[in-house]
């Protein structure tokens, strides 16, 4: 081997360094960007923690919620039985009142009908017996006047 060869050879070793230097330097930079990755990987576990625990007190208040307008739902519906359950009682208590209030309306007005009708068929009696009795006159008015 001549001192042309070696210097060959320390040629090559020089361009290999470089190139594991090259190699070193983006490695550095791939740890660089690894690092920053997992800052922000880190990040976004916390958020994520973080909107876990909100949703989990969402939950708890839909859940405290939920027993609340029940158990409103639940007296406002006793409450309308029990003002159901008056009204029928006082429709009972109030309805003899009034039907016999119009029970008795109707016998006055049945009344009052009937003596109205009694008055008409004597009204109409009598004017029969007055067109019976002209007819009679006229029959004897005409009769007396042919033999005149």
């Amino acid at each position: 081997m001549g001192s042309g060869d070696i210097t060959k050879e320390y040629d090559k070793l020089d361009r290999i360094l470089a190139e594991l230097a090259e190699i070193r330097g983006t490695m550095n930079g791939f740890g660089n960007q690894l690092a920053s990755v997992k800052t922000e990987v880190a990040s976004v576990k916390t958020e994520v923690a973080s909107v876990k625990t909100e949703v989990a007190a969402v939950k708890s208040d839909a859940a405290s919620n939920k027993i609340y307008f029940e158990t409103r739902f639940d007296s406002l519906e006793r409450r309308l039985g029990l003002l159901e359950e008056r009204f029928e009682k006082k429709l009972v208590e109030t309805k003899p009142v009034w039907v016999a209030d119009l029970d008795a309306k109707i016998e006055r007005l049945r009344r009052e009908i009937t003596s109205h009708m009694e008055t008409l068929a004597g009204d109409l009696i009598q004017v029969r017996s007055y067109q019976r009795d002209l007819a009679e006159r006229l029959t004897e008015l005409e009769q007396a006047r042919k033999v005149v």
